[in-house]
């Protein structure tokens, strides 16, 4: 019985619903394991688990940016948000109800009114709307509501699972949204990157160069109070690369958790595509959270990258580089990203780990774009529809 394998459209991982995160997170570790990797954790273990955590915040979450968890900062930045938002609606309110007396005129007046339905939209409803489009955008809140057919990657996925894998999860699927999870980046990530990519890209020993502790203590401490701030001009880029690293280095648990340091590390031994299949698996097993923030290091750090060298102007002008390579940046990203915990390995161990450190920071630089990438292809048959599937 000959089979051929039905390939889905390639999809950025960020696109994804909830419930497909989740269910590619169980693929993924099951994957890895089969490769005899992360074999000490069980499937559904806790950073999968992260994944529903948002939903019901947390009394107990720690106030403060420095030294907690990245979920929990997540927690505050989003508490924040919805301190916000009636605020801004209360003040949108005028505006609304100016913009529908000026329609119920227009209606009144036009002597062919079906022909203000081809009217454009008022800018205060069109900036409550999404304007990009997302893969896997669904009406619905949960599987109970998902019809036949209304998603077919989604289906691939399921199929994906040994059966035994299926019957276990089935229940949990049930209450996870099929919408697109929202990008959880802390607003402290993504004002620095901001920063440095508008003011910074051209900065010789970016992220090298000391700053000023002084400095940079006073935006770590205006950063804990608000979560958020305004960086301009004036703000030195050293101060705001220095910050950056401190916040990814005081994390309660590292961007790459510790339980999958070690499958890191050895995929450094791995040859080019075979280890950048295991990133990519790796990846997938990511908390949300920490999947999108590192993307966004990732994005960072290879846009500095692409300055590293001086350029001409067609002016004749020498615009001088920032000097950080790819190995520059992974040399100093590095650590923070992939830390061993502590007390558990040995100081030579440490050091003979920093060159993998270094190796899988300079593939995730400079493949990011491929391994956020989720390619799923289902097998099927002559007799069968689907007979089985296959991730990669």
């Amino acid at each position: 019985m000959s089979e051929a394998a039905v390939h889905f459209p390639a999809v950025h991982l960020q696109s994804l619903s909830e419930l497909e995160r989740f269910r590619l997170q169980a693929i993924a570790l099951y994957t890895l394991q089969q490769r005899g990797l992360c074999n000490n954790i069980k499937p559904g273990y806790q950073n999968a688990k992260k994944i529903v955590k948002g939903r019901h915040e947390r009394k107990d979450t720690p106030h403060g940016l420095f030294g907690v968890t990245l979920s929990d900062v997540i927690t505050q930045d989003r508490v924040e948000r919805q301190r916000i938002l009636p605020v801004r609606n209360r003040r949108a309110c005028p505006e609304v109800e100016s913009s529908v007396l000026s329609f119920l005129v227009q209606t009144q007046r036009a002597s062919n009114p079906g022909a203000l339905l081809d009217l454009p939209l008022s800018s205060v409803f069109r900036d409550g709307t999404t304007q990009t489009k997302r893969r896997g955008a669904l009406s619905v809140d949960s599987v109970r509501e998902l019809g036949a057919g209304d998603d077919r990657l989604l289906e691939a996925l399921q199929l994906s699972h040994p059966a035994e894998l299926r019957s276990q999860e089935e229940d949990n699927n049930l209450c996870l949204s099929l919408n697109p999870l929202y990008k959880q980046v802390p607003r402290i990530v993504e004002s620095c990157c901001s920063h440095i990519e508008k003011y910074g890209l051209q900065t010789v020993g970016i992220f090298r160069i000391g700053s000023s502790k002084k400095r940079v203590e006073q935006l770590r401490e205006e950063f804990a109070i608000s979560g958020d701030m305004l960086l301009g001009d004036d703000t030195c880029v050293h101060d705001v690369s220095a910050v950056l690293k401190a916040f990814l280095r005081d994390l309660k648990e590292p961007l790459l958790p510790w339980e999958l340091y070690t499958a890191f590390i050895q995929s450094a031994d791995m040859n080019q595509d075979e280890q950048l299949l295991i990133l990519q698996l790796l990846i997938c097993t990511l908390s949300p959270c920490n999947a999108d923030t590192l993307l966004r290091i990732l994005q960072l750090l290879n846009k500095v990258s692409l300055y590293e060298k001086d350029t001409v102007e067609h002016t004749g002008e020498q615009i001088p580089g920032n000097k950080m390579s790819v190995a520059n940046l992974a040399t100093i990203f590095g650590p923070n990203l992939l830390q061993n915990e502590k007390g558990l390995v040995s100081e030579m161990q440490s050091f003979q780990d920093s060159a993998a450190q270094i190796k899988v920071t300079e593939m995730l630089i400079l493949h990011y774009q491929e391994l956020y990438t989720v390619v799923v292809a289902r097998k099927s048959s002559a007799n069968t529809s689907a007979a089985g599937s296959t991730y990669t």
